[in-house]
């Protein structure tokens, strides 16, 4: 008889589905050494299977060592039907798991890492500039409960609740987020309590009367951990509607975002100008620095909205590098930078890429090709109008249309949604390749960021934040956000036609 294979699925994030996961939650980079933001470990037979996708393949071929590396979209069909897969509850979703035989659920953590380190309670704080008040965002959520015959909606993204009910944890590093599940009652009401069990009913918004009743009519988010599910087997299922609320910004939020972006472009033209004092060297973990030393004195600077890439050479080409003492590369005349960095404020969240060619003006005329295609098709982008209904699937292709021509592209979106001093990542809105059903909507942020990578030579990438106006009830455009300069030393002028001279003129200081 064939013993049965036991395969351990371990992925990147934590209970709320965190980007930016505390070390003490992070067993896949415990396992394996891998910092990437997104990855899924499996192991089986004692060997380790890390599948990530093309962002962080060379990333994780430096960091992980003689782990197995796989494509992030295979890690399903390489279970085997026979196979015996055991997860933590807290971690998966029901749709996740949808499809896979023979799931077990234990306390993986403990299973793995028994001696793991504490977590760090974050202080909670009100948070009220440039934000509507929150009995207007809790009455949207009863109306939207009103429309489903709901009694209560179950909230466990830790984004959406903070969102709702104006808090943060402002001495949290990159994502602001509280940590909290919630309950938003019919009537008004909200609960919330931290996670501090494993077994949900424990905690005391699980527990309420109101959640528990047999003809309780209780909405979950199809993230929802197993968890919880498993502990309201009636509850509906649905999409979470405060995604679509937070996504589009109103207009207080918008000039949140004015205002945080003032400000940063200041520490960006301020950081661009020490680039280029040839009176001192710069390591690319000194650029990284200076940068947040120049965001910091900005009145309104709370943290970084996420690790900087600072990238020189072929470090560039490491599509989210993050320059360490082993890898920490001194920057040498000629040399490609690629710095791509952002900061939360009071009021918005910023997060800008430049290229420059370092302390020198001669560009090879490759590296001029490829930063101009990437160039026009920013511009592409940026300037384009679409109407009512488009997704940020149907306009991926305008960014990608001028290095296709040569052959050429890059293996991430163009752009993601951005939260509103909150987490630097937000959907459901984004512009990608990938099929998307959620239209742009006026208020939505989004990044505008194609890039060109030349593995062991350079990196190319151009980002700018916008966001989605209309012009009239059918028709939208890009309005931008970011200011900072462009380095125009990269640009070859004989590829642009006049519109894009023009625009270059009015998107870049």
């Amino acid at each position: 008889m064939i013993a049965q294979l036991t395969a351990y699925l371990i992925p990147k994030w934590d209970q709320w589905r965190s980007e930016f996961v505390q070390e003490a939650d992070d067993l896949l980079r415990h396992l394996t050494g891998f910092t990437g933001s997104l990855g899924i470990l499996i192991v089986q037979d004692d060997v380790k299977h890390l599948f990530v996708d093309t962002r962080y393949t060379l990333q994780a071929q430096q960091e992980c060592g003689a782990i197995q590396l796989h494509s992030y979209g295979e890690w399903k069909t390489f279970l085997q039907a026979s196979t015996k897969i055991v997860v933590d509850p807290w971690l998966w979703s029901e749709h996740e798991l949808k499809d896979l035989p023979s799931i077990e659920y234990a306390d993986l953590m403990e299973k793995f890492w028994p001696d793991r380190l504490s977590r760090i309670n974050y202080e909670v704080q009100d948070y009220t500039q440039y934000t509507d008040d929150k009995a207007s965002k809790i009455q949207q959520v009863c109306a939207y409960l009103q429309a489903k015959q709901a009694d209560a909606l179950l909230v466990t993204d830790n984004i959406s609740l903070s969102w709702l009910l104006n808090i943060r944890s402002l001495d949290k590093p990159y994502s602001l987020a509280v940590e909290q599940f919630g309950v938003v009652y019919v009537d008004g009401t909200v609960i919330c309590h931290p996670r501090e069990s494993r077994d949900p009913c424990t905690i005391d918004i699980f527990m309420d009367p109101r959640l528990c009743e047999d003809d309780s009519k209780v909405i979950i988010d199809s993230n929802a951990p197993m968890a919880i599910r498993q502990k309201f087997p009636n509850a509906i299922i649905a999409e979470n509607p405060i995604g679509i609320m937070k996504s589009c910004k109103s207009s207080i939020e918008i000039e949140g975002f004015k205002n945080a972006h003032a400000q940063d472009s200041v520490a960006m033209r301020t950081f661009l100008t020490w680039l280029e004092d040839e009176s001192h060297t710069v390591t690319e973990m000194q650029a990284q620095e200076q940068l947040l030393a120049y965001r910091k004195i900005q009145p309104d600077f709370i943290a970084p909205s996420f690790p900087t890439i600072s990238g020189a050479g072929p470090n560039g080409a490491i599509v989210h590098y993050h320059a360490m003492p082993k890898t920490n590369r001194l920057l040498q005349p000629g040399d490609i930078y690629l710095v791509d960095s952002g900061g939360h404020y009071y009021g918005g969240t910023t997060d800008v890429t430049r290229t420059v060619i370092y302390q020198s003006n001669k560009v090879p005329f490759e590296v001029k090709e490829n930063f101009t295609l990437v160039l026009k098709g920013f511009l592409a982008l940026m300037t384009a109008l679409f109407p009512k209904g488009t997704t940020g699937s149907q306009l991926d292709g305008l960014a990608r249309q001028f290095l296709w021509k040569k052959q050429r592209n890059y293996g991430h979106g163009t752009g993601h949604g951005v939260g509103a001093c909150l987490n630097v990542h937000e959907g459901p809105q984004n512009i990608s390749p990938r099929n998307s059903a959620v239209a742009l909507q006026p208020g939505m942020i989004v990044s505008i960021e194609p890039g060109f990578y030349k593995a062991g030579a350079y990196g190319i990438r151009i980002e700018n934040l916008a966001y989605v106006e209309a012009l009239d009830d059918d028709w939208f455009h890009f309005q931008n956000l970011t200011w900072a300069p462009i380095d125009r030393r990269l640009i070859d002028i004989t590829l642009l036609t006049a519109e894009e001279k023009t625009a270059i003129e009015q998107l870049f200081l």
